[in-house]
């Protein structure tokens, strides 16, 4: 499966704007996200609970997997707050571009670089 680093933002977005005791799982985050397909929004959430920026439940049931997203960790929104805004995300994903990458370390790297360059002027 590949990893959709516009599916990875949009999920943390979403989860982030959800109430404490909303239920997530691929199937409500895909109702508004339908631009990518549940498969694409579970597998970003076992990576970004892999990562430890997401508290997830993993279910794996006959032919389907599935997933429970309990909400963001303090990491998930410290990695957040850094790709949150669109021209910085827009500079990340062109930067991973050139090198190859869709890593999720390697984009907080990077953030974290277009940040500081925006800083500095």
């Amino acid at each position: 499966m590949t990893l959709n680093q516009d599916c990875l933002r949009d999920v943390l977005l979403q989860v982030e704007a959800a109430g404490l005791s909303d239920y997530i799982s691929e199937e409500t985050l895909h109702t508004q996200l339908s631009q990518y397909t549940e498969d694409e929004i579970c597998y970003a959430c076992y990576m970004l609970g892999d990562a430890g920026y997401l508290d997830i439940q993993k279910l794996h049931y006959i032919r389907k997997s599935s997933v429970e997203v309990h909400g963001l960790t303090y990491k998930g929104h410290g990695f957040l707050d850094q790709i949150r805004d669109v021209t910085v995300w827009g500079k990340v994903k062109t930067q991973a571009k050139k090198i190859g990458v869709i890593a999720l370390p390697a984009l907080a790297d990077i953030a974290k670089e277009v940040i500081a360059a925006k800083l500095t002027g």
